[in-house]
């Protein structure tokens, strides 16, 4: 079996950790993590990892800073940096940086840079980035990120979110609004539930009837009434009834080859 990777992962937001971890359990044997700069110095005073995982925007002393330091070391692990904002990524490549991978974590994109950790760890010649081109990749990454996410206002904290598609449940209309429910809260918007198909269909979305869309993700079980309409039962939200038309049923079946 070949040898795992070791790693030290760096990020004040505790959630992030959690994801990354989940991301790489199999592949990546964490034997720290730090949710300061100052933390993950005291960690690499007694721990050689072969990467650190390191965020960037953390409170006192910043990812690039830490990097800094880190990388004038005696014998310097491999850094991949790690951050919702491309704004540094020249300043992270300056540093020699492995990587530069955009938040939120996608699954293929974490095994290109572990990909790259392992080439260096087995080879003489290791990998060194254009830093041009990764640059452009990244920025790219970020584009694609923001217009995946649905924009919506968040009124009571009087701010504008950006929902990440795969956490959203079902969008329903209520009078003139629809409300959007994702996992654990509710968005009153002025979408349209056919402007919403358009913009969330390709991410597992269909519409139950003309008043409700639905993410089929989070069904988990359709109860047919007799007459060629359905009822759902969502994974969540199991208190609200959501009957399927007949005419939207065919298509639900059908996207589900039943």
């Amino acid at each position: 079996m070949d040898k795992k990777i070791t790693a030290i992962v760096v990020d004040d937001n505790p959630g992030d950790i959690l994801t990354f971890k989940k991301i790489v359990k199999d592949r990546v044997d964490i034997i720290g993590e730090a949710n300061s700069a100052a933390e993950c110095l005291e960690l690499l005073e007694s721990l050689k990892p072969d990467v650190l995982f390191l965020d960037i925007e953390m409170p006192v002393m910043s990812g690039i800073e830490l990097g800094r330091m880190v990388i004038d070391f005696e014998e310097p692990p491999q850094i991949a940096f790690i951050s919702g904002n491309t704004g540094f990524a020249i300043e992270a490549f300056e540093i020699s940086a492995l990587d530069y991978v955009v938040k939120p974590f996608e699954e293929e994109r974490i095994l290109q840079t572990l990909e790259k950790v392992k080439h260096n760890l087995e080879s003489d010649e290791p990998q060194y980035n254009d830093v041009k081109s990764v640059i452009d990749k990244v920025i790219q990454e970020q584009n694609k990120l923001n217009n995946d996410k649905l924009p919506v206002k968040d009124y009571s904290e009087r701010t504008v979110r950006f929902l990440d598609p795969k956490n959203i449940v079902f969008a329903q209309r209520d009078s003139r609004k629809v409300n959007i429910y994702t996992e654990d809260e509710s968005f009153p918007t002025y979408y349209t539930i056919d402007k919403l198909e358009n913009r969330l269909k390709d991410h597992g979305f269909h519409k139950a009837s003309s008043g409700v869309l639905v993410n089929l993700n989070y069904v988990e079980h359709m109860i047919p009434n007799g007459d060629g309409s359905y009822d759902l039962i969502l994974k969540l939200y199991k208190e609200k009834m959501i009957t399927v038309s007949r005419s939207c049923s065919k298509e639900i079946l059908s996207t589900l080859s039943v």
